[in-house]
Parts: structure tokens; C-alpha cells; sequence
């Protein structure tokens, strides 16, 4: 949401070393309305607005750590944070007078809230201005965004916020972009709790919508269908739609680290990071896409877990595993002639019942998944090969020294 300065690559290279335990969410890059783009991300967990505020602050995007639940400025980033996905989601703004149990959070002495209960029969402020301390004369007033930035742009839905039972400290965001309020949770002083998805924010303060050159990731791309999608060339079809076709139920565009999905515990994978999908349901797809880093040259076994099937092209060599079924292996090897950056491109599809997807490498020539060898693609923390959105300029990467930076970044249990 602030305007500020452009990451510089050693700041990026910085912050991104700094990173050791937090995690990564699929991320959107979107405008803030004040002249930058931010990264948002959609928090699929269900968590109270509490303790989903302090897991914001443990989680990366960008080489940053630590964002923290949105705040909203304008219009523009309000329709912005309502394109994250469909539902109801939290954002940063509280009243909570309450001190956390969790971790000592103070909103009324570190950042001003106050309880002034029932505000939504009263007027706004003037444009332009906070509400003030008046008792309740202002609509929207004690209410404060996490970060300490002024409270001027108010969404609220009609009749709101009522603070309904004296018992709603914490702001919702709905799918049309209006806000309820809501309880906070109660380790921040409202009973019982609540669960929500959440928008967690990122002040990647970006000039345009596409991220530096250097960002590790994926980019990822989720359709699911009105249709069926039951093999490769169905989950083509979909994908080779125009957005907007009436053939598309939903869509997300975002970015990502590895591929490793799933909508439950679906048995049968071998790890456990298990993102949720955004779209999720039957018949959709998943499409990975990047360049991927070869530090070797020779053979190197990729393979993908699935239910249900897939298809991935890397650097030209491809597999099929144009199948419907559950949790399976399906690996190949590929004979690289040269070290260096190799386009990927990786379509998972799902057809109904459990839904998996997990791509992952090893060295060497391999008939079967071993998990002393195998790590997921992108996973450079445990060995997998570097996966970026756009290939680095080789100076790039010596200066950031990107392989070392990320391996800090953060430890994944594999199962």
C-alpha cells in the first residue's frame, strides 16, 4: 500500500538471505493504486483474524520477509485485494482494545484502537480525513490498520460495522470488495472464534505489474473448467482459451516457488508442503512454467506425483502421464548437453475425487522415486534445482549469488 522506493538488487539480495524460517504463498502482483504495484497473497488456511495477523508476518514473496495482513488506501487497492480470489478474506483493520496472548500484540497503545461499538448509522469523514475521537459521531471510528498507516479509505457494506453482540474486532473483506466486521479471535478478545482465508500484503513497491527479471519461482496459472477435463488434450483446450471465455469457471495467475498441491492429505505423495488450489473442485488445471537451472550437464531424472494426470516439457525433452488415476509416480530422464537455464513447462489436470500434483528432480538416470535423491523443483533449501520466472543475466546472478541466498531462505520436511 506505501509508495516508496524500488527494491535495488543488493537490497533484494539482502532481505532475501535474511529469510530463514518464513514461508511462501502464491502471490499476486496487483496496483496500489499510489503509483506502484504490491505483492498480495491469499492465505488459503483458515485462521482467526489474530493469529492469521501474526502468521502474515512469517511469510516471504520476493526476497521480502514478513508482510502483514492488507491495508487498503484507495479504490483501486480495494478492487485489487477483492481480485485475490472469491470469498470472504481478512484484511489488516482492527478495534481491538484486547492485549494478544499470542504474541503481546497492543493495538490499543501501539497503534490507537478504540471501541466505539456501532458506528455504521454515522456519517464518514470528510474526504480525505481519519475519523475522529468522538464517540461514535463518525463512522469508522477506533478502527486502525496493523501497520499504523491512517484509516481514510473506508469499504464498509451497509449496516456496518455494527460490532453485532459487542463482540466484532476485526475487518472482512467480502468477494464484491465491501467490508463486515467480525470477531477477532479469542486470544485478541472476542469469543468464539472465527476462521477466514486472509490477504496477506507485501510492500514490494514495484514500478510495473511484472516482478524483477531475477525472481526465483514459477509462474503458475490455475483454470477449472465448465466443462470435463479428463486428459492432456482437454487440459490444453482450457488453457488455450482467451480469458473471459464462458468455457472458464475460474482463473488465478500468481506466482510460486514449487509445485506441490494438493486440496487434503492425499496419501500416496511424498511431501508435505501441500498448497491449497485457488480454483480448486473437479475438472481444472495447474500450468507451471519458467526456466529451471541445470547446474550439470547429463542425465537428470524429473518426475511428478499425480491424481490425476500431466504433461511437462523441459528445455525441449517431455513426458506424458496422460492418465486418470490416483496418487502415482511418473518419471523420465533427460540428457542435458550443457550447464545453463532451461524452459519448463509442467500441466497438471484433475478430473474428479483427490486432486495432487508434485514435480521433483534427481541427478542422474533413475526408474523410481527415491527420497534420499529426489527434492522438488524449486525447493533449493533441500537440493532442488533453482527455478526462476524469466532467465537471469549471468552478471545478475553471480552478484546476487542467488544459489547460497535461497538455500538460507528456509528447511521442508519431506514426508
Amino acid at each position: 500500500m506505501r509508495k516508496g522506493f524500488v527494491i535495488a538488487a543488493v537490497a533484494f539480495a539482502v532481505a532475501l538471505f535474511a529469510v530463514t524460517t518464513a514461508s511462501a504463498i502464491p502471490t499476486f502482483v496487483l496496483d496500489n493504486g499510489n503509483g506502484v504495484y504490491n505483492a498480495y497473497g491469499l492465505q488459503t488456511i483458515n485462521k482467526t483474524w489474530d493469529q492469521a495477523r501474526v502468521d502474515a508476518g512469517a511469510t516471504w514473496m520476493f526476497g521480502i520477509a514478513g508482510g502483514h495482513l492488507a491495508t487498503i488506501t484507495n479504490a483501486t487497492e480495494n478492487a485489487s485485494v477483492a481480485s485475490a480470489g472469491a470469498g470472504d478474506h481478512w484484511i489488516g483493520l482492527t478495534d481491538a482494545t484486547a492485549v494478544s496472548t499470542i504474541d503481546g500484540f497492543d493495538p490499543a497503545t501501539t497503534l490507537g484502537a478504540a471501541e466505539f461499538g456501532n458506528t455504521s448509522g454515522a456519517a464518514y469523514p470528510p474526504a480525505g480525513q481519519t475519523p475522529g475521537d468522538t464517540a461514535g459521531t463518525q463512522r469508522g471510528e477506533g478502527w486502525v490498520w496493523v501497520t499504523g498507516e491512517p484509516l481514510v479509505y473506508q469499504g464498509w457494506n451497509a449496516n456496518e460495522p455494527n460490532d453485532s453482540g459487542a463482540n466484532e474486532d476485526a475487518c472482512v473483506m467480502n468477494s464484491g470488495g465491501g467490508w463486515n466486521d467480525h470477531r477477532v479471535g479469542t486470544t485478541l478478545g472476542n469469543a468464539p472464534d472465527h476462521t477466514l482465508d486472509s490477504v496477506v500484503e507485501f510492500e514490494t513497491q514495484f514500478l510495473t505489474a511484472e516482478p524483477p527479471a531475477f525472481t526465483p519461482g514459477m509462474n503458475i496459472r490455475e483454470r477449472r473448467s465448465t466443462g470435463t477435463i479428463n486428459s492432456v488434450a482437454t487440459a490444453f483446450a482450457l488453457l488455450a482459451l482467451p480469458t473471459g471465455d464462458p468455457g472458464i469457471a475460474a482463473e488465478a495467475i500468481y506466482y510460486n516457488d514449487v509445485v506441490d498441491y494438493a486440496n487434503a492429505n492425499p496419501g500416496g505423495d511424498h511431501y508435505d508442503i501441500n498448497y491449497l488450489p485457488l480454483t480448486g473442485g473437479d475438472d481444472y488445471v495447474i500450468e507451471a512454467t519458467g526456466f529451471v537451472e541445470i547446474p550439470t550437464a547429463g542425465q537428470w531424472t524429473f518426475g511428478t506425483n499425480t491424481d490425476d494426470g500431466s504433461w511437462l516439457e523441459v528445455g525441449g525433452f517431455v513426458k506424458s502421464d496422460d492418465v486418470l488415476a490416483g496418487p502415482h509416480d511418473h518419471l523420465a530422464t533427460f540428457t542435458f548437453a550443457s550447464t545453463g537455464f532451461y524452459p519448463f513447462r509442467l500441466v497438471f489436470f484433475e478430473r474428479g475425487g483427490g486432486d495432487e500434483v508434485e514435480w521433483f528432480a534427481a541427478q542422474g538416470a533413475h526408474a523410481a522415486f527415491n527420497a534420499a535423491l529426489f527434492d522438488l523443483v524449486g525447493d533449493t533449501a533441500n537440493g532442488g534445482l533453482l527455478a526462476v520466472t524469466s532467465i537471469p543475466e549471468p552478471g545478475t546472478l553471480t552478484l546476487l549469488g542467488l544459489g547460497g541466498l535461497i538455500a538460507a531462505r528456509r528447511r521442508r520436511r519431506r514426508k
